[in-house]
């Protein structure tokens, strides 16, 4: 059995499994979820040794993974106690986000370069807190998981439900205007 931090055939296939998961609950523009991120979580782990199996599908701060801190590139997780909160905090922002977005931008409409740029700002902003974050104990970002986060733009211009990563459409750096509707704040803007 693989090494959950080995980049093994096994995790490849967990990795695409979780892609057509995320592009279907895109296409049905789900609500993003705390809960479809830890069936993810196992999903990936799925098949693979893992040091304890508390730690699939567990948030760092709940039973079994209380006081675990991890580092990433050299800088320091959330605090494991104050993980729930943030990814609460996360949750809500999230759905808010994806909820604006999916008000402004019909199923099957072709993306136009304003709103693409809206959709992006959306998964990279996703992206740094789950890291920032780090609630899993490890499995959070895989190396092979870069094309999990370009499967979910594509899924986003195919279907207009960019997979958990569509949000409130933002404001551009210095901008008084959000770049999808052209509207003047109080549209979200995570640049503030």
């Amino acid at each position: 059995m693989p090494d959950w931090d080995e980049g093994s055939p096994i995790l490849r296939k967990n990795l695409a499994q979780v892609t057509q998961e995320i592009n279907r609950t895109a296409k049905r523009r789900e609500t993003p979820t705390l809960q479809g991120a830890r069936r993810w979580h196992a999903m990936i782990m799925r098949g693979l040794e893992v040091p304890a199996p508390e730690y699939v599908g567990a948030f760092r701060g709940g039973p079994g993974v209380e006081n675990i801190g991890v580092e990433i590139g050299g800088r320091r997780g959330v605090v494991s106690t104050e993980v729930v909160g943030e990814l609460r905090r996360f949750e809500s922002t999230l759905q808010a986000l994806v909820a604006n977005l999916d008000s402004v931008v019909p199923v099957g409409h072709e993306l136009n370069a304003d709103e693409l740029a809206a959709v992006l700002d959306l998964c990279a902003w996703a992206h740094a807190e789950w890291v920032r974050i780090h609630p899993f104990v490890n499995g959070n970002a895989p190396r092979e998981s870069g094309p999990i986060v370009w499967q979910s733009v594509t899924a986003f211009q195919d279907s207009c439900a960019c997979g958990r990563a569509r949000t409130r459409v933002m404001l551009k750096p210095g901008s008084k205007r959000c770049r999808a509707t052209g509207s003047l704040p109080p549209c979200f803007s995570t640049h503030a």
